[in-house]
């Protein structure tokens, strides 16, 4: 006869193999605007690419656009973009007319949310702005009054601090600037007027961004 309470009792709860299983790490998901700040890029062109169908994405109940975390880094490295932890874009505008640079700071901005956007009025202000800032992109004037844009883009370009800077001539007459921007050293030319498109595209030439 056995004695009472050396029966040995079935185990509760989960069966080995189940046990041994492990749990699988919840989605994450990325909103569009979240999405737009770590590719420094307007949450309107991440919606335009969503329903461009070059990044997947779904809707939430409330009409919302959704990105796990996983299409998002296949999107980001397949298209060239840079990780969420480099600094923001510096830009320095140099332009006599203010309203000419308050429309470009706004195309920046469409662009690039987070861009540290500066401006100045003339050559000489605009080099001061320059040792300071260190941009990423000048955006340079050539009829600038006094010193002309052709001088400031010779001298910035010869101070070897500024190798990284990328200077864009602005000017209204392309055919006739454009080579002489060239053999002063701009990287590029924009002919005025233009649009947020142009500067965009631009953008994308010198740094290697798609938007």
């Amino acid at each position: 006869m056995k004695r009472p309470g050396n029966e040995k009792m079935p185990l509760q709860g989960k069966s080995p193999s189940k046990a041994n299983k492990q749990k699988k790490p919840p989605k994450r998901y990325l909103t569009t605007g979240r999405v737009g700040d770590m590719l420094e890029v307007s949450p309107a062109a991440i919606k335009k690419w969503i329903q461009q169908g070059k990044l997947a994405a779904f809707r939430t109940p409330g009409g919302h656009f959704r990105i796990l975390a996983d299409e998002f880094e296949r999107f980001r490295r397949s298209h060239g973009f840079a990780t969420a932890s480099v600094e923001p874009l510096r830009v320095l505008v140099i332009d006599a007319d203010r309203d000419v640079a308050q429309l470009i700071g706004s195309s920046l901005r469409s662009g690039y949310p987070r861009a540290r956007l500066e401006t100045a009025a003339n050559g000489f202000e605009g080099l001061l702005k320059v040792g300071g800032l260190r941009p990423d992109l000048l955006l340079l004037d050539l009829g600038l009054p006094g010193m002309d844009g052709l001088e400031v883009c010779r001298q910035i370009k010869r101070d070897r601090a500024n190798r990284e800077t990328k200077v864009v001539a602005l000017t209204d007459q392309l055919h006739d600037a454009e080579p002489r921007a060239r053999d002063a050293g701009a990287d590029g030319v924009l002919r005025k007027p233009f649009e947020a498109d142009d500067v965009h595209a631009l953008l994308a030439q010198l740094f290697g961004r798609r938007f």
